[in-house]
């Protein structure tokens, strides 16, 4: 359990659950996680949680608590182009895609070097990780004399990894976590670390 969480708890009691059995969560009031001075901290729902967190333009916190809530993939896209047009306002920020003024970038630093392993970087005799994909017949995006490809059998069995947003998802009773059951299984239900704080 985080050290926030047992501070609260020392000096407020048990962390409550809203109407939907998800643990409330604890909010530093200033910003600072490693300021855990019981005047900093606050216990709010997660989704109170995550519109303090919106209001304030923290969308890096936002993708965070979103997970944890029902959230759909519109959203949680739309929050990661928030946060990355944020970030790329910092100062000293430098993308691996932003051009110097001699026209190169990191990213073609990276391909030009030798042992970038990239399937799209070019060997010197001109070939590739993507064309040995390719001539050996087992790059994903091929076609088989049937019509069926790599892709097409993951979509069909499940395996796909962009079809996780469509698997069955379940919520932790202790922290209030949403997930894919099969990772959820292994890390909260009886394995979740807040699982004695909710139960107390």
């Amino acid at each position: 359990m985080d050290i926030y969480r047992k501070i609260w708890i020392k000096h407020n009691g048990p962390i409550p659950k809203d109407i939907d059995g998800r643990t409330f969560e604890v909010h530093h009031l200033d910003g600072n996680r490693k300021n855990n001075d019981i005047s900093n901290l606050v216990c709010v729902s997660i989704q109170e949680h995550y519109d303090i967190h919106l209001s304030q333009g923290d969308y890096a916190a936002c993708i965070l608590i979103a997970k944890r809530i029902n959230t759909s993939p519109q959203l949680l896209s739309e929050l990661a182009t928030k946060n990355n047009l944020e970030r790329s306002k910092r100062p000293g920020f430098v993308s691996v895609f932003a051009k110097r003024p001699d026209g190169s970038s990191v990213a073609s630093d990276q391909a030009s070097n030798p042992e970038w392993n990239s399937p799209f970087s070019k060997r010197p005799d001109g070939s590739s990780v993507a064309s040995d994909l390719v001539s050996k017949g087992k790059h994903h995006l091929l076609k088989r004399n049937d019509g069926s490809s790599l892709t097409k059998d993951r979509v069909t069995n499940g395996t796909n990894p962009f079809l996780k947003q469509f698997r069955k998802t379940v919520n932790c009773p202790h922290c209030g976590k949403t997930g894919d059951n099969s990772i959820m299984k292994r890390w909260h239900f009886d394995n979740c670390r807040y699982k004695d704080s909710s139960s107390s």
